[in-house]
């Protein structure tokens, strides 16, 4: 309620709106929350926070080239901590399905054309 507060004065408080696609997520409102992550990264495509947030929900709901993709885009010197273990996870559960298809076809004798 205090985020939809604060939009009202400022529509475009990009921390305001971050806050509240967070506040949506952790109420499992995925839908809600990816419109307000747009929201603010329309109107600053850069903004860390949101990116890193946006990612994870992409992440958590199986989206993992979107979260790749979002992730990317973070100025990693800003937070390379964090941005080294988003990269950890996403890149590990990238190659936990390049594992999986792989033991899902071994032996299987692939045809083209």
């Amino acid at each position: 309620a205090s985020y939809k507060r604060s939009l009202a004065h400022n529509p475009y408080h990009v921390h305001a709106i971050n806050n509240l696609g967070s506040s949506y997520y952790n109420q499992n409102q995925i839908e809600l929350a990816e419109i307000e992550y747009k929201k603010a990264l329309e109107i600053n495509p850069k903004f860390t926070e949101t990116l890193m947030n946006y990612s994870s929900l992409c992440f958590n709901n199986g989206r993992i080239d979107d979260a790749l993709n979002l992730i990317l885009t973070v100025e990693k010197e800003l937070e390379p901590e964090t941005f080294k273990s988003y990269m950890e996870a996403i890149g590990g559960s990238k190659m936990d399905l390049v594992i999986l298809i792989r033991r899902q076809f071994t032996g299987l004798e692939l045809t083209f054309g």
